[in-house]
């Protein structure tokens, strides 16, 4: 938005100087007409005071513009030729910017729109039943719309690494209870099974009180990654999401794809339940004093940016720049460039002496934390394909009432080979 504000304003101006340089000319234009005037009425002076009165005084000269006034002139005209053509980049610049073109195609599309309500109006004077003509566009509307535009299946895409130190918020007590009580399986004696290939072990999942934890057994809750559309096709829809599946201890590992038979997965929201700190890169960091290093949950916690760098083994690597307060004793400290540039001179009090720079941290593509705080989105038909979404809210580790859970479609063997279902 700012890079936005920035443009019109820089084609205002331009075009504010490209109105100054048009006046100019206005101006010198009704100057050098001015100055030919007066040289007119000076020769019809001068043939007045003719001394021969028996001979008709001579007809006067058209005046012509002199060399200096048409260089004038002309220079005029230069200056307008150089506003108009600068103000013309600019707003060429500034017509370019994703908002920009995004609002173009919007308004073309409205204007479409419009032409259309419009010629259905006219329709609908000569029609003796303009509803049924009306009803017929909608159909066909819909009928397109059903037949092109598909949100896909939620499906497994892979487990997420680094996430077991994540803790489920309070009330409750385990990410398998957490996948329980989301899906509302203790609402009655529930037999599941494990949903990875070549794996019978099964267990029930007991009816629970009010307020009564589910014993997960010899199942465990799984970090795993979740999608619907397809990621490498131009389709409106494709999304991804954190979420918990209940699977056999064994198969609670990034070795085996949970993919092969149909379960629920329980949604984890944006920085739900307590987000391990994880060691900050000490490379990265610009301390003040010792770095705390010993891992920690935060308190309250925002991502700021994400830079990525692709390594020799093709992996992506994420620098995250974070924000926020963890809990570390003695702390808690503060990691916030912006508060450490406040009291960097006012650094007499002990307390002040916990604020550090933004907390930096590397991790891959498949970490719980990456893909926690940056999932891919696609959903709009304005965007060019998935991208990454930073999540830049501040929350608390409180906990609240989160019901969102998804079935999930087992992937298709399609020529001998296992792929999402399409």
């Amino acid at each position: 938005v700012e890079t936005l504000d920035t443009h019109i304003r820089k084609v205002k101006n331009a075009k504010q100087n490209w109105d100054d340089a048009k006046d100019y000319l206005t101006l010198v234009e009704g100057n050098v007409k001015n100055e030919m005037k007066e040289r007119e009425q000076g020769q019809k002076v001068d043939h007045k005071s003719a001394k021969s009165p028996s001979k008709p005084p001579p007809s006067p000269r058209p005046v012509q513009m002199r060399k200096n006034e048409r260089k004038r002139i002309d220079k005029a005209k230069g200056k307008i030729d150089i506003k108009k053509r600068e103000h013309d980049e600019l707003l060429e610049e500034c017509l370019e910017l994703p908002q920009v073109k995004n609002k173009k195609t919007f308004e073309a599309v409205e204007k479409i729109a419009d032409e259309k309500k419009e010629e259905l109006k006219r329709k609908e004077s000569e029609l003796e039943q303009p509803d049924a003509e009306l009803d017929k566009v909608i159909s066909k509307i819909d009928a397109f719309l059903k037949s092109n535009v598909g949100t896909g299946k939620w499906h497994f895409v892979k487990h997420l690494s680094v996430s077991q130190n994540h803790e489920p918020a309070e009330g409750y007590a385990s990410w398998f209870d957490f996948w329980a009580k989301v899906t509302g399986k203790g609402k009655k004696d529930t037999p599941i099974c494990c949903p990875a290939e070549d794996c019978d072990k099964m267990m029930t999942v007991p009816r629970a009180t009010k307020g009564e934890d589910f014993k997960p057994g010899d199942f465990e809750g799984c970090h795993v990654l979740i999608a619907r559309g397809r990621k490498n096709l131009n389709d409106w829809t494709y999304e991804e999401k954190v979420a918990i599946v209940p699977a056999c201890s064994s198969h609670n590992n990034s070795k085996a794809p949970l993919i092969i038979k149909e379960t629920e997965a329980a949604v984890i929201p944006p920085l739900f339940g307590k987000i391990p700190r994880l060691k900050p890169v000490k490379d990265l960091q610009l301390s003040r004093q010792k770095l705390p290093t010993n891992g920690t949950h935060w308190k309250t916690l925002a991502l700021i940016a994400c830079d990525k760098k692709k390594g020799e083994d093709g992996r992506f690597t994420h620098t995250l720049t974070l924000r926020g307060e963890d809990i570390a004793a003695p702390g808690p400290y503060t990691w916030n460039a912006e508060k450490l540039a406040e009291v960097e001179k006012e650094d007499t009090l002990a307390g002040k002496k916990k604020i550090f720079g933004d907390f930096m941290l590397e991790v891959q593509d498949d970490d719980f934390m990456y893909k926690s705080l940056a999932p891919l989105l696609h959903t709009s038909i304005f965007d060019e394909g998935p991208r990454e979404v930073r999540r830049k809210i501040l929350l608390g580790c409180e906990c609240q009432e989160h019901h969102e859970w998804h079935p999930l479609t087992p992937w298709v063997r399609r020529d001998g080979t296992l792929s999402p279902p399409s």
